[in-house]
């Protein structure tokens, strides 16, 4: 590999970094440079930490929304901050919407849920159809 930049390689590197290119696009661009060669350029060049910033997206922001209480708190609900060892952790409503509530309920010793949604959370899969590549692979051993 040549140590030597030709002026229009260098220019085309300046023109490209400005541009917001990164170092592993130009080198790509150039032949028999690599990533490393394109940096150490920009480096001794003193553009390596000249990065102009990237335009950022012109779709807004979303707004933070304000507590608002939930209209119809279901009985026993629970807020994330008063849930203990005790209570179940499966989640009532949306994880957006700006109130967020847990079951609640006693959970089964040693899991985070209540029965009722121990029996949904751990459900025995669905029996599968056995995939023909499958019964060849276990008739051969």
């Amino acid at each position: 590999m040549s140590r030597i930049w030709p002026p229009e390689m260098v220019a085309t590197v300046k023109r490209r970094w400005a541009a917001g290119d990164t170092a592993a696009v130009i080198a790509a661009a150039l032949p028999g440079k690599s990533r490393a060669a394109v940096l150490g350029l920009l480096d001794r060049k003193g553009l390596l930490h000249t990065k102009p910033p990237r335009i950022k997206s012109q779709v807004p922001c979303p707004r933070l929304v304000a507590f608002q209480p939930m209209a119809e708190v279901p009985p026993g609900a629970v807020p994330l901050l008063a849930l203990t060892f005790r209570h179940c952790r499966w989640p009532l409503g949306a994880l957006q919407e700006p109130t967020y509530f847990f079951c609640g309920a006693d959970s089964v010793e040693g899991l985070a849920y209540c029965p009722d949604h121990c029996a949904v959370a751990f459900a025995a899969p669905s029996p599968r159809v056995r995939q023909p590549w499958r019964a060849r692979r276990l008739r051969h051993g």
